[in-house]
């Protein structure tokens, strides 16, 4: 077995041999692979991600696209106690259509609420089911 150190170096050095001669088995940003504006990493990206301490999403997970760090587009947000909501985000908040499937405590079954978000929060008319 080898000991994580050796691994580590092994992987830098292969890293700066791909580097030096110009050849890569890594992605890099931008649309040609040569890397974006400045070399930034692209503002959005598809990433999944389980929150620890944050407030009202903690011990969340989500999976789907992020702009600037924050949920913004498609994903999926899962709670540890069964909850789930998948839909349209914006800055991080539910926003636009979205489902949300709530389960009950006493059968195994869940509640659908099929509506429409506005930061964070359901807005207007919708379907529970």
């Amino acid at each position: 077995m080898l000991c994580p150190q050796a691994v580590w170096r092994w992987k830098l050095q292969q890293a700066v041999r791909q580097a030096l001669n110009g050849k890569r088995d890594f992605p890099l940003w931008g649309r040609s692979g040569e890397g974006g504006e400045g070399g930034e990493p692209p503002a959005c990206r598809f990433f999944s991600y389980v929150f620890r301490m944050e407030g009202r999403l903690r011990s969340a997970a989500y999976e789907g696209e992020w702009r600037w760090g924050k949920p913004h587009g498609k994903g999926t947000l899962k709670w540890r106690d069964g909850r789930n909501h998948v839909g349209d985000f914006k800055e991080g908040l539910e926003h636009g259509f979205g489902i949300c499937l709530v389960p009950r405590q006493a059968e195994d079954r869940y509640d659908c609420y099929k509506c429409h978000w506005y930061e964070g929060k359901m807005r207007g008319y919708g379907i529970c089911e």
